[in-house]
């Protein structure tokens, strides 16, 4: 069985191409139903030193980079981290091995942008970033509604399941379904305070596929504090 980063190597090129292009339907998505809400939670990030945790091909970090923070990224995988860094070669991308290469308390904001829901240990992902973080720090993890799979309602009384979906119809990801108390019981585990809760919606209707996603959350997004 592939390992979460033998897999996100060999899904990382595809998935940025597809995910990435302005034409998919995952960048609609993200742009109308997710973007909106997460930038709206960092605010104003100029001057400041922020870590974009899982941060794919760095899309985030760069944003963010534009916003005038100075912006690192992060990633399990190197495949993907090699994408980010030919992408975007003025920011600086890691490689996560057990650990991340940060000293404590070394950022003012972390963000794990839809991470979460596709690790399997994101327990030690949460003790990672509040060790990162500084006292009195900004943490914003959003991940995909535990509601939702393939696009439909799925039945919450099983707190936790393990699935596998299809990204952009081809790109195979295992997608941990948690309810939100289990979340929320392990933020308060890794220490963080919970600022706010945010079930996402999409903001603006620009197609009839995204119709479904003005009805109900697709993302949920947490605003945490260390």
């Amino acid at each position: 069985m592939k390992t979460e980063t033998q897999r996100w190597n060999l899904a990382a090129e595809e998935y940025s191409k597809k995910v990435e292009s302005k034409n998919s339907q995952g960048f609609l998505i993200r742009e109308n139903c997710l973007n909106p809400y997460l930038f709206s939670a960092l605010g104003n990030v100029r001057g400041k030193k922020i870590l974009d945790y899982g941060c794919g091909d760095g899309w985030l970090a760069n944003e963010l980079k534009k916003k005038g923070a100075y912006a690192k990224g992060c990633d399990i995988s190197d495949k993907f981290i090699e994408i980010a860094r030919k992408k975007y070669p003025g920011i600086e991308f890691d490689i996560i091995k057990k650990k991340t290469p940060y000293k404590s308390n070394e950022f003012e904001v972390v963000v794990s942008n839809i991470v979460l829901h596709i690790t399997e240990d994101y327990k030690n992902v949460l003790n990672e970033m509040y060790r990162i973080l500084k006292p009195g720090g900004k943490c914003i993890a959003t991940m995909m509604h535990p509601q939702y799979y393939k696009e439909e309602m799925i039945n919450l009384s099983k707190p936790e399941e393990k699935l596998e979906i299809k990204v952009e119809g081809s790109i195979p990801v295992i997608y941990y379904k948690r309810n939100p108390e289990i979340y929320e019981k392990a933020f308060k585990e890794a220490g963080f305070k919970i600022i706010s809760r945010v079930d996402c919606i999409a903001k603006r209707v620009i197609n009839r596929e995204l119709r479904k996603y003005s009805e109900k959350p697709f993302f949920l997004l947490y605003e945490l504090k260390r």
